[in-house]
């Protein structure tokens, strides 16, 4: 999504409009409203780093400075993954087991600020 900011806004314009297809549709459009307002805190994908897990992803927020380190953990035990930045580690997170974990900074032995969702 180029433009998270622009769609939400769409979609909320939409949302308020009485009858509506477009924003009601619990389809597709479920899944854009998700990401588009979703995008708007965490940013874009940060293609300059890059996870160890494959479940894993890396979003910057230009307008913050911040990135979001998340992953998703479908095993049964926690899984210590490492984050890189252009092919140099930058630090881990402690994936918490069958649960999406975030964190908005690293450390070398694990995540901090580190959060679950099951």
């Amino acid at each position: 999504m180029y433009d998270p900011n622009w769609a939400a806004e769409q979609l909320d314009t939409l949302w308020n409009e009485p009858g509506d297809k477009i924003a009601h549709d619990a389809g597709e459009m479920t899944v854009m409203y998700y990401q588009a307002h979703s995008m708007r805190r965490l940013g874009l994908v940060d293609w300059d780093c890059h996870g160890s897990s494959s479940t894993s992803m890396v979003y910057k927020n230009a307008a913050t400075k911040t990135r979001t380190f998340i992953v998703w953990n479908p095993s049964t035990k926690p899984e210590a993954v490492s984050f890189y930045e252009r092919g140099k580690m930058i630090g881990q997170l402690i994936a918490a087991p069958q649960a999406l974990t975030s964190a908005d900074h690293l450390a070398a032995g694990g995540g901090t600020s580190a959060s679950a969702a099951r």
